[in-house]
Parts: C-alpha cells; sequence; structure tokens
C-alpha cells in the first residue's frame, strides 16, 4: 500500500514493482482503508472511459453502527459494526451481501463526546488473513475463509498504550512485509508486526495520537512509512524501524491525518483545524531524507475527510465544502457546496463522493468546476465512512445499512428538486417574489429597490416566518445559524433573474436566534441589519470557537420574532457603572503564576460599611469581555426593582480547581464584606464553563450554596449528574438553555438534549431546588444577556 514520489531528479524513484499486499491479490481488490496503496484511487480498467454513466444499487441490507470502511480482497467483502450489545468483524459476499461470518470483538463500544457507536478503523486483508482493530485496542488476525482467531494483541497491554477520546481508531497496514500498526506509545508511535504471527519486529517513533492513519511511499528505492502525529511528521525505514526524518507540523486538532503523497515530491497533511501543509521530502543520503515545508494554506481545513490526488488535483472537502486544489501551491481552483459534505475516493478521472446525508454521487476530476456525471440517494440515515470501490461498484455504508453500489450505463435517472426550501410563504413576501419572477434583472431592480424600502427591519417577519434577503451578484450566498445548528448552513435561492436571494424559515412567535451569510464561502453579517453580536461559541463558518483558537472572532447578526421582548434592564445601559470594579491576585504556589481577579463591588458597598454581601463566583467564558458579565449585573441589581438583590462579583482570569477555589473564597471573604457562609455564595458558568462550575460545586459543596448556568456545553450528562447526587446539602440550582442551542443533526451532540435530562434528573434530587429550562433564545452571550436576571435572581439569596 505505497505510492513513488516522484523529484525532478528522476534517478532518485522507481516505480513499485511488488504488491505490499502479497500475490493473490487481484488489481480490482480494495483490501485496506482507501485502497492497495492507500491513495483512495481505484480503477475500472477503463471501463469508465467513454461510458455515461449511472448508479444502480445491487444490494442493501441492515448493518449496526460503525465508522469503518469496507475492504474488499477477492469475493469479500470486510467491514466492523455494532451488533446488539457487541462490536464485530463481519465478512459479506460481494455479490449479494450474504453474511459469510462474524467474528465478536468485545462489547460494544459506546459513543462518547459526541460520537456514535461502534468501531472506527478499517480491518486489512493479507495474504488470506483480515486484521481487526476494536475502540478498546483489541487487534485481531482471523483467516478470511472461516473467521477463525489466529492470533490477537492488546494495545493496553501489549504496546501500553492509553485509549484515546474516541477509542482506538487508527488502521492498520502492510509495508516492506511488515504489519504496521500506528500505536501513538511513548516510543512507539509505530509498531511493526510478523503478520503470521504478531511477532513485534520493531518500534520507533514518540508522539500523540488519535485517529491518524500513516502512509507507505517509496523514496530512492526504499519504502518509507509516514506517520503525522499530534506534533510532528515522522518518516521510518518500513524495513529495519530507521527514523529517516521527523518535521514539527505546527498543526493541532487535525480531525483526519493521513498524509497524501502528490507528484512533485510533496507530501500534504491536514493537521490542523485552520490549514493545511505541503512538506517536501529529498534524500539527503541512504540513511536521511530532509523535510521542509512548500505551503501552509487554509483551502483544506476543518475536515474529517482525507484529500485524494486525480488528475494531478487535490480533491478535498474544506469545512463542508468540497474544493479542487492546486497541489504545488495549495491554492484552490473551485469551491463547491454541492454534493455536500461527505467523504470521497478517486475512480479512474472521477471523484466518488458519498455524503454524510446518504447520496453517492459521480463527478469528473476536472480542475474547472464540480462537473457531476451521475447521482443516487441510498441511504436515509447519516454516513461517517470512507467509501471503497471494488469489483466495478462502490461499497458504502452508514451507521444503519451497508449497500454495494454499481457503475452502469445511464438509464433514467430522477433529476434533483429545486434544492431551495418549499416553506408555504406569507402572502406579501409570497406575492412580492411572483411579481418579480417573470421579470428580467433590470426590470425586477426598481420592485426590489421598492419593497425592501418598505421594510422596517431585516430579516423579514411575517405570521411567525422569516425570511432571510440578501441582494448581490455574487455565485455562491449561503445562510448560516444556530436554528440549523453548528457546522451547517442553507444555501440561498436566486429570486429569477435578479440579484435577490432569500431563504425562508417558520420559527416560534418569540424565537431570537443568531445568524450570518457565507457570501461566496466567507463569512458576513446582514449588511441591511445593524443588530449584530460577537460570538463567543462559534468561530469560522459555525465551528466550535475552543476548537479554532487562532481564527478571528465571529460576528453574527440576530433578529428576533413578533413576540419577543427584550428585557428591560437592557434598554439602557448607563455610561458609568453604579458600583465600582477592583483588582487583586490569588498569589501562586511554587512557581505558578498568580492567578488575576475581577470583582465588582455593588453600588452601596462603599457607603453602607456595616453591610455584608452575598458572593457571585462567575466563570469566564473564552472570548468573553469581563465588562458584559459586570456591566449587565451592574444594571440588573440597579433595575430590577429589588427582585435580584445586589452582590459582590468576582471573577478569575483563568482556571480554578478544588484547592484554588478554597483559597479564593478564604481570599474573598478575608478582604471584602461577605457573608461567609455556603448559603450565600454562588458559583456561575456560561457555556463551556457551565461544566466547570458544576464541577466546582461537585468538587467543593461545603463552599457554595448555589450554581447558575447557561447553556452548559457538556457532552454527555452523566458526569455533571454523578457529581450533583453527590452533593447532600440543600442546593439552588438555575439551568437554562435555548431552543435552538448549540447542536450538530449529522454528529452524536446535541447539547440540548443533555442539558435537558440533566434538568428533569436535577428535578427527582430531593435536595435540589431548581429553576430556568428551555427558552425560545439560542446560545451565545446575545441570548444569555436576556436570561442573565433569572439567573442571577436564583443564585443570590441575602439575609434582608
Amino acid at each position: 500500500m505505497s505510492r513513488t514520489l516522484k523529484f525532478a531528479l528522476p534517478i532518485l524513484f522507481a516505480l513499485l514493482s511488488f504488491s505490499p499486499f502479497g500475490s493473490n491479490l487481484r488489481a480490482q481488490d480494495w483490501p485496506a482503508l482507501r485502497g492497495s496503496k492507500g491513495d483512495g484511487i481505484g480503477s475500472t480498467d477503463g471501463k469508465l472511459s467513454g461510458l455515461k454513466p449511472s448508479l444502480k444499487i445491487a444490494w442493501k441490507k441492515k448493518l449496526g453502527s460503525g465508522y469503518s470502511s469496507v475492504s474488499v480482497a477477492g469475493d469479500q467483502a470486510f467491514t466492523m459494526y455494532t451488533s446488539g450489545d457487541q462490536d464485530k468483524l463481519g465478512c459479506f459476499d460481494i455479490k449479494t451481501g450474504d453474511t459469510n461470518w462474524e467474528f465478536v470483538l468485545g462489547e460494544k463500544f459506546k459513543g462518547e463526546n459526541g460520537s456514535f457507536d461502534g468501531p472506527i478503523s478499517t480491518p486489512m486483508v493479507h495474504d488470506g488473513m483480515v486484521y481487526g482493530l476494536s475502540c478498546q485496542g483489541r487487534f485481531v488476525c482471523l483467516n478470511t475463509k472461516t473467521g477463525e482467531l489466529i492470533w490477537e494483541k492488546s494495545l493496553a497491554e501489549d504496546f501500553k498504550v492509553k485509549q484515546p477520546m474516541y477509542g482506538f481508531a487508527t488502521s492498520p497496514l502492510i509495508a516492506a512485509g511488515n504489519l504496521i500498526l500506528m500505536a501513538g506509545a511513548k516510543d512507539k508511535l509505530l509498531v511493526s508486526m510478523d503478520p503470521k504471527t504478531g511477532d513485534e519486529k520493531w518500534a520507533c517513533g514518540d508522539d500523540v495520537i488519535n485517529s491518524q492513519i500513516p502512509t507507505l511511499v517509496e523514496i530512492d528505492g526504499v519504502p518509507v512509512l509516514l506517520a503525522s502525529g499530534a506534533k510532528k511528521l515522522t518518516g521510518v525505514n518500513a524495513e529495519s524501524g530507521q527514523i529517516v526524518f521527523e518535521f514539527e507540523h505546527g498543526g493541532g486538532n487535525g480531525s483526519a491525518v493521513m498524509p497524501v503523497a502528490t507528484d512533485d515530491g510533496n507530501v500534504v497533511i491536514t493537521i490542523d483545524d485552520g490549514f493545511s501543509k505541503a512538506i517536501n521530502l529529498r534524500p539527503v543520503d541512504d540513511q536521511k531524507i530532509a523535510a521542509s515545508e512548500t505551503w501552509q494554506q487554509r483551502s483544506i481545513k476543518n475536515t474529517y475527510n482525507i484529500p485524494t490526488l486525480c488528475n494531478e488535483n487535490l480533491f478535498a472537502f474544506s469545512t463542508r465544502i468540497l474544493t479542487c486544489v492546486d497541489p504545488a501551491t495549495g491554492k484552490p481552483h473551485w469551491k463547491s457546496r454541492k454534493p455536500g459534505d461527505g467523504f470521497l475516493i478517486a475512480i479512474d478521472d472521477h471523484i466518488a463522493i458519498c455524503t454524510k446525508e446518504g447520496s453517492v454521487h459521480l463527478a469528473t476530476a476536472t480542475p474547472e468546476k464540480y462537473d457531476e456525471v451521475a447521482k443516487l440517494k441510498v441511504f436515509e440515515d447519516l454516513v461517517w465512512t470512507v467509501p471503497s470501490f471494488a469489483d466495478n461498484a462502490i461499497f458504502i455504508r452508514s451507521l444503519g445499512e451497508i449497500a454495494r453500489v454499481d457503475i452502469v450505463p445511464e438509464a433514467n435517472v430522477a433529476t434533483e428538486g429545486n434544492n431551495g426550501n418549499s416553506l408555504a410563504m406569507s402572502d406579501g413576501f409570497a406575492g412580492f417574489l411572483k411579481s418579480i419572477t417573470d421579470k428580467n434583472a433590470a426590470e425586477a431592480t426598481p420592485i426590489i429597490d421598492a419593497y425592501l424600502a418598505k421594510q422596517s427591519s431585516f430579516p423579514i417577519v411575517e405570521s411567525g416566518i422569516v425570511h432571510f434577503v440578501y441582494r448581490g451578484e455574487e455565485d455562491d450566498v449561503a445562510l448560516a445559524s444556530d436554528v440549523f445548528g453548528a457546522r451547517q448552513e442553507r444555501k440561498m435561492i436566486k429570486a429569477g433573474d435578479s440579484d435577490l436571494k432569500y431563504y425562508t424559515v417558520k420559527l416560534e412567535s418569540d424565537q431570537r436566534a443568531n445568524y450570518f451569510f457565507l457570501v461566496n464561502f466567507k463569512p458576513q453579517t446582514d449588511s441591511l441589519n445593524p443588530r449584530s453580536a460577537t460570538s463567543s461559541v462559534y468561530a469560522g463558518e459555525m465551528e466550535f470557537a475552543i476548537r479554532l483558537r487562532n481564527e478571528k472572532p465571529l460576528v453574527m447578526s440576530w433578529f428576533a420574532m413578533s413576540d419577543w421582548e427584550p428585557p428591560s434592564y437592557l434598554s439602557s445601559l448607563p455610561e458609568k457603572l453604579h458600583g465600582t470594579i477592583v483588582q487583586r491576585e490569588l498569589p501562586a504556589e511554587g512557581e505558578g503564576k498568580p492567578l488575576p481577579l475581577s470583582i465588582y463591588l455593588p453600588d452601596g458597598y462603599e457607603q453602607q460599611k456595616d453591610k455584608r454581601f452575598p458572593v457571585v463566583y462567575v466563570l469566564p467564558h473564552m472570548r468573553f469581555e469581563n465588562s458584559q458579565f459586570i456591566e449587565s449585573a451592574d444594571n440588573i441589581f440597579a433595575n430590577t426593582n429589588g427582585d435580584v438583590p445586589p452582590a459582590i462579583l468576582v471573577i478569575p482570569q483563568g482556571r480554578t480547581g478544588p484547592g484554588v477555589e478554597k483559597k479564593l473564597v478564604a481570599l474573598i471573604d478575608a478582604e471584602f464584606r461577605t457573608i461567609a457562609e455556603r448559603d450565600f455564595r454562588s458559583i456561575v458558568g456560561f457555556g463551556f464553563t457551565g461544566g466547570a462550575a458544576f464541577g466546582a460545586l461537585a468538587n467543593s459543596p461545603d463552599l457554595f450554596g448555589a450554581i447558575g448556568t447557561h447553556s452548559p456545553l457538556v457532552f454527555g450528562s452523566e458526569g455533571v449528574l454523578t457529581g450533583m447526587e453527590s452533593v447532600d446539602q440543600p442546593t439552588r440550582v438555575y439551568l437554562d438553555w435555548g431552543r435552538y442551542d448549540m447542536h450538530n443533526p449529522v454528529e452524536n451532540w446535541d447539547m440540548r438534549k443533555w442539558d435537558q435530562e440533566i434538568f428533569e434528573a436535577l428535578e427527582q434530587m430531593d435536595h435540589i431546588t431548581l429553576s430556568g429550562g428551555m427558552a425560545n433564545d439560542s446560545a451565545d452571550w446575545a441570548s444569555w444577556k436576556n436570561r442573565y436576571d433569572k439567573l442571577l435572581g436564583a443564585v443570590i439569596k441575602t439575609r434582608e
């Protein structure tokens, strides 16, 4: 499974004259992830050339959840999946889909932190054996005909590897006759084994991995393994295990790191959510290789898909956008929102894509544009798997099914309808659209001008429906919003021949939400709407802000439906605070740094020397200005007619912990006039710090008598509830979330679901006094500030 890198000096390299998978491998087999050479390129032996193709489902059957791709050798297909309470490696007949045998890998691996259930790794076939790695680290070698166990290893026990957060996810390959696994242990980044016995031959390298997979290339006649970990791209002689180079790539959070060799001596690595790099490899001598950066570009970023080289161009997904990139420069030739986010491979001079929504697409691999030649809806559920190609067919599986899709001569295939929304519109906007449908651009312009001039605000809200509108000649305009979820957008509809694009959504009559436009794939606020807010939970194109720390803050527009009313305390913020802010530091321990503290003292603190105040400890949310917490609270204390009693606010500028919390409380109680009792102290967290607030309460239940959280971003409810069950004292809890809080419809995470689970479980705890619930809003401070008074009123308690 290797690719020969080509350089300006032809004497350095020779084409491979052997198959790393053994002599019984057919040319059309696909024995491992991304095929026999690991390049994601399949061949029809010329059968696709000149064919006007269409796609046809040969067979489809139920299959359990999993991310594992399909490997094909001879008349057998292999993949891994969940079945009941077990994870299995199964063998299927490629012609019929019938199950030949199943092998139990172990108990079902339950998805965590947004992942789905089931195995992630892809099995590999070699010389009558199939190798599979479970998420728990069980690595097995089975007989391909019978499914009988030949040998097995445990990554945790035999190689002392700690299980990654999402489980073991790398996939094996054969290199120089050795079985290679990217283990990620200390001094065992790569491990070489005897394919027949599992005996270790060599191990080397030191880096952290999650789901990374190695690639085999040939450099100057030497098979070299390329392994990209969290910090370095490492090159290893596949025969001897000698490290031939290490290159610090400077990335982080790479979701799908498998190095991709190009035809100019470069290797492309998607090692960061914000960019990709090309690394040039050049032999120095027979023992070492020089590695240097060729380019760093944002053209391929933030993707789970592995790029594929076809027709001298790279095809990849960048966020959710299909992209064709010049491998020499990293600059894009084109971008296309069609066919939708997914996973791709190459077949001859075509690319084959399976979208996460379950459709399969075939397009010519051209640098001119996205040129689709065939498409077919295959699955109704989600797809999180790289396609495979063998026997002139595409093998693909979803989270609930597996299918063989044949490439056949063109037939009568149903065409895709309008990609816009078909929501019934109000008469006003619908009538306006009808009036310009048959007009050319010149005729439509004055009608549009007049209609938009009559609107009092944007987007246009009519009878429970909101119409987003954009004017401009740009080719691609999409709408992103909390309503659709993270990493999602909807392409806007062009109104006739005009420059107007629109999209219509039906919402609750008192809903408030955030949105922005993606204009030729770049975020942009609504120029017709003066209302905007800087997001602290999203960045880039609706990505987690915590994953894109180097991105500029995302500015979003916001809107509200007709029955939404802003809180009165936000109507007029004073130029000057009623209270005062002082700065302090919590002394560091040992060689650590002091913890800066911003402390708000409410109005009356300086004048009423005999009065003591409750204290609210506010855990700072990333990308937030402290003034947002303080100014809003200051105005709430002054404008809620005593419903929310004034309190001291303490905002630590850094992480706290069990030991820090106790010292922090002691410091504040010693210097300021606090009511130094548990019942009068509360801890508050927003979004990413909501979970930390629950953790602080569970760790220090004697310190805090109340907790308040807006939209706690916790992946799962179990940890929070376990902690709250250990708090055996009466505790006030305020917890709320938005109807359109952070979620993703094509990934297995939904903060709304987990927050509701926590809320419903807390309702059953006798020692908890609970308030809050779902609000017709979204996430972020633009939402939370509208309910900040409810949170503070629930957690602050005073003796008066």
